[in-house]
């Protein structure tokens, strides 16, 4: 896989926060999505597919105040204040007051796609996401809801179809990592003594020799071995030097 979150060197930067998918990395979050999809769909669930921009009023009213301090405003050529949408939710619920009220009750409804945030830069989170989800809507009780209930044995089986799916995905991309630097932020001191522990950008769990006084910071690391869980690597370049 050929992710890069590397924008300084590149000849054309991007805005911190997001990354470029391609080859690899692109099918493996299209399969991912359609997976979802098709597993939402068969819990009799529609999906719903809300505008990426609307005005910052709508979203900023229903958002909570933290969610409503980092969305991406700007202003329109007719003056009028827009945001990118946050999450899915507020824009669920907008459509359900305004647009599908009359419709019977209770509503299924789903959504998998792009939301923006305009987070503190950590690692293991980038500010456009893929969110996705499910809303029940007007059913009073889980009585309510039972008559159109996927069996518990159907779930089950759909839903562990779906793990198998992320598990071949999550160590396939852990097992392209290998031979690459990623940038780590460090956690915790390590089970083994001597080691310490980090989150990759991708939030997968690192660990590598290292001295405890870089906990709370983020360092390069070279990926030397991938397990189905996580990744074994040592300190790279400046940062080794450094530790020293």
């Amino acid at each position: 896989m050929l992710i890069t979150d590397h924008h300084e060197h590149a000849r054309w930067p991007l805005p911190q926060g997001v990354v470029d998918l391609f080859y690899e990395d692109a099918a493996d979050k299209r399969q991912l999505e359609q997976a979802l999809r098709t597993l939402f769909t068969s819990w009799s669930y529609d999906e719903l597919i809300p505008p990426t921009f609307e005005y910052a009023d709508t979203l900023a009213s229903e958002a909570g105040t933290q969610i409503a301090e980092e969305m991406y405003r700007f202003t329109d050529r007719d003056g009028r204040t827009l945001a990118l949408r946050p999450d899915l939710t507020v824009p669920t619920a907008r459509v359900v007051g305004t647009r599908l009220y009359d419709q019977p009750m209770p509503l299924r409804l789903f959504y998998v796609g792009p939301v923006f945030r305009y987070e503190r830069p950590q690692a293991g989170r980038q500010r456009e996401f893929t969110q996705a989800g499910i809303e029940l809507v007007g059913a009073g009780t889980p009585a309510a809801d039972a008559k159109n209930q996927v069996p518990e044995p159907v779930k089950t089986e759909r839903l562990a179809r779906l793990q198998d799916r992320l598990n071949a995905l999550q160590a396939r991309f852990n097992h392209s990592c290998c031979g690459r630097s990623l940038d780590v932020l460090v956690e915790r001191a390590g089970r083994k003594p001597g080691q310490v522990t980090g989150r990759s950008p991708y939030l997968q769990a690192v660990n590598f020799e290292g001295p405890a006084d870089l906990i709370g910071r983020i360092v390069a690391v070279e990926i030397v071995e991938a397990g189905p869980n996580s990744l074994i690597g040592r300190l790279a370049g400046d940062a080794a030097g450094a530790a020293a």
